[in-house]
């Protein structure tokens, strides 16, 4: 368990975090040719379990014998390190603050990992928060983390990699209809609201690897402020 201001972190469960073709996998950075980064514990990725890589007399937790063993040497090379980060959480949040308008603000996290950065945004007063996790094993702790601070009605967790996603995804995930009556008139309302009004207005990610942009920030970034959310 970790604390962060008034945030409840808890790891110790963790392993609860791109298809089929021909392209093949360097085991060494998570890349796939062609294509970006792919984090730790997706569905599609073909990985071991963290079990199989120990001969039969060793004892391995139960909890740990049937996840992803790359997923499981992230969180404890990584995510604890990361948690236990003040500086790097302090600079975060006083990012989030800057650009979040308590009450009125939609949050779009992309790999949310712990959840962390979802639930400070939570706690400066985003109205809502959808946070984008690819992996379902840190997605369920990314529940569990959000459940056991209480901010489950602010908070809703996408398990995909975000460029499997869309707009209407994002609105589907904060209850949002994702049809739309046009009619043409002479005249527009004064009040009248643009298609993407109901988007997320503040995008946080923290997708920087050991080697800065070694897992494809740019790339996933990039796609994301073009599609997801509310144009500037």
């Amino acid at each position: 368990m970790a604390t962060f201001g008034d945030v409840k972190i808890k790891l110790e469960e963790q392993p609860e975090s791109e298809g089929d073709t021909e392209d093949t996998e360097d085991d060494d950075d998570g890349m796939i040719k062609g294509r970006c980064y792919v984090p730790p514990g997706c569905p599609n990725k073909e990985q071991n379990n963290f079990g199989d890589e120990f001969e039969s007399h060793f004892v391995v937790p139960h909890r740990l014998g049937n996840q992803p063993g790359e997923l499981v040497e992230a969180v404890n090379d990584f995510h604890y390190a990361m948690i236990n980060d003040r500086p790097r959480n302090e600079f975060y949040r006083e990012c989030l603050r800057r650009a979040i308008v308590p009450g009125q603000s939609i949050v779009l996290e992309i790999g949310t990992g712990s959840g962390l950065l979802a639930m400070l945004a939570a706690r400066l007063g985003a109205k809502r928060v959808v946070a984008i996790e690819a992996s379902p094993h840190m997605a369920a702790l990314a529940r569990r983390n959000i459940n056991a601070n209480n901010l489950d009605g602010t908070i809703t967790i996408l398990e995909a990699l975000s460029t499997e996603l869309d707009a209407d995804d994002i609105r589907k995930a904060l209850g949002v209809s994702t049809r739309r009556e046009v009619s043409i008139s002479a005249q527009t309302s004064s009040d009248s609201k643009p298609f993407t009004s109901d988007l997320p207005d503040v995008l946080v990610s923290e997708l920087f690897g050991t080697l800065l942009l070694g897992e494809s920030a740019l790339e996933y970034l990039k796609d994301a402020r073009e599609r997801l959310p509310r144009p500037p």
